[in-house]
């Protein structure tokens, strides 16, 4: 489904290009010697990065066999910033790469035109009011390097999200709802430690980014130092295993709306689209739960109650984000430009032959059917915006995928980068998705706007990274929960058409955030 998610080898070629490495002593060598001989980038190479670029990577590769990506998270990083990054390809295979990040270079955070872009390595902080996607992109196009193994820098970048509300800095909207959580619209940081797994090879891949500003050999010697010393986090054995039991919060969910009035906002919709406002509204709850349990305890209940293609668990600043999301919003690699619009749901059959009759039903469904086809032609519209004239095409349409507890129909849609475009004007060109808003994407932000109670926060925004190579990956912020201040709040919706009925869609949206909430609950009982 998808080949490398979060982290592939096309874009990551420093991890299995050429490198200097330090020969291994004759005979069998032994356990200390292997270690030894893990640095993959030499003096030398670092000498001559360290001139065109102000972050350089050293990089060191192990055999991870009899280690997990969630152990790996648990025992190396620290601080208020760190993330995970890991993907299920399908039912039955994970997918090839898992990320994890932490030790900040830059942290980018912006609430309407106000940016605070913090250096914690020069340790200084500024606080600018302009567009933050002008500014992200700037500083991206600052750090941009020409493609190449020889200069690996590029495949840093920026990891973190963008909620809903950054869409005011792309179209201009009402500004009506409540804005009760006070996130930031946008809120990433480049990491300077990185460590890749690669479940197909069984190795680890070690990257830390040093900031060279002075000796050039002092620099390499403490990078490498930090290589070792994370290795010899990950060789301790003593592996984590965080335990405890919660008090259960089933009977303490709240929802900023009552049931009749998420019914009274779908006729509300359904009034706008008979009068030709719009084709589809898509319309949300947000539902809250004071918990004491661990955030990433969650993710691990995440992991094993709805596993999908995007499964993420971050924590910037104290806010603690993690999902399992199924939809691409966008994704730019190797200037190919691609997303994959998903619209139409049935149930897992407890039999193949029942997924067979499930899928029959949902490929014949005329609503479905008329509904995912508006969605892929928004997508060839957004694609078109700034792929290269002729390029943009139907890779897949309506095929069904299967996933954990679900079935969804899902087409693909790509095409190949403008010359004069970036990835910033990718993500601005896709953002948010059809299938968060409905369709015509502007006039039904507009209305949401107003049917809505509450902003939507990182709901509806992406999450994923934007590299200085210029890729992206970055997925729909759904099936995802935030935690903050001891509550965790998890946002679904349902796609409002003509027809629709209020009470269905209202439990659509339960059934959506079902999975979310039996993680928590798996969670809060010790994860047994």
């Amino acid at each position: 489904m998808y080949e490398a998610l979060w982290y592939n080898q096309s874009a990551a070629p420093f991890l299995f290009a050429r490198h200097v490495t330090i020969p291994v002593m004759d005979g069998n060598p032994s356990i200390t010697s292997l270690e030894y001989t893990m640095i993959k980038t030499s003096l030398a190479e670092f000498d001559k990065m360290a001139k065109s670029f102000p972050l350089v990577p050293v990089a060191a590769e192990i055999l991870g066999d009899l280690d997990t990506p969630v152990t790996t998270f648990l025992k190396t990083t620290r601080g208020r910033y760190r993330f995970l990054l890991e993907s299920v390809e399908s039912e039955t295979q994970r997918g090839r790469y898992s990320i994890i990040g932490d030790t900040p270079f830059l942290i980018f955070k912006a609430k309407g035109r106000t940016i605070t872009i913090e250096n914690k390595v020069q340790n200084s902080s500024c606080t600018i009011h302009d567009n933050p996607l002008h500014v992200l992109q700037n500083i991206i196009k600052k750090y941009t390097v020409q493609k190449s193994g020889d200069t690996p820098f590029y495949t840093n970048g920026f990891f973190g999200y963008l909620g809903y509300d950054a869409v005011r800095h792309i179209e201009d909207l009402p500004n009506e709802s409540v804005d009760d959580v006070d996130l930031p619209d946008i809120h990433m940081f480049i990491p300077q430690k990185i460590i890749v797994f690669d479940s197909y090879k069984h190795t680890i891949n070690i990257i830390f980014y040093a900031h060279c500003s002075g000796d050039v050999v002092k620099t390499f010697a403490k990078a490498t130092k930090k290589l070792k010393d994370i290795v010899s986090v990950i060789r301790d054995h003593s592996a984590p295993n965080p335990k405890g039991t919660y008090a259960m919060s089933k009977d303490r969910i709240e929802s900023n709306l009552s049931r009749n009035d998420y019914e009274g906002m779908v006729t509300e919709a359904k009034k706008h689209i008979r009068r030709g406002d719009a084709f589809q509204i898509v319309l949300s709850q947000r539902l809250k739960v004071p918990t004491d349990v661990p955030a990433f305890q969650i993710y691990r209940g995440l992991r094993v109650v709805n596993p999908s293609p995007y499964m993420f668990f971050m924590d910037l600043d104290g806010v603690e984000l993690l999902g399992s999301s199924p939809e691409t919003l966008v994704k730019l690699q190797d200037n190919i430009v691609t997303v994959k619009p998903i619209a139409g749901t049935r149930k897992r059959g407890a039999t193949p032959e029942e997924d067979r009759q499930n899928i029959q039903e949902l490929l014949a469904d005329p609503k479905e059917r008329a509904e995912h086809t508006m969605l892929v032609d928004l997508g060839r519209n957004d694609v078109g915006r700034i792929a290269k004239y002729g390029s943009v095409k139907v890779d897949d349409l309506m095929v069904t995928e299967k996933y954990s507890h679900v079935i969804h129909i899902v087409s693909t849609v790509s095409g190949e980068l403008a010359s004069d475009m970036d990835v910033m004007d990718v993500f601005k060109a896709c953002f948010p998705a059809g299938t968060l808003t409905g369709a015509p994407k502007v006039k039904a932000m507009e209305i949401i706007e107003r049917l809505e109670p509450t902003k939507r926060a990182i709901y509806g925004g992406a999450v994923g990274y934007m590299t200085f190579g210029g890729d992206m990956d970055v997925c729909i912020a759904i099936r995802t929960i935030f935690k903050k201040n001891g509550i965790a709040y998890l946002q679904a919706g349902a796609g409002i058409v003509a027809d629709s009925v209020p009470e269905h869609e209202y439990l659509e949206t339960l059934n959506k955030a079902n999975g979310l909430l039996r993680a928590v609950e798996y969670a809060e009982g010790g994860l047994i």
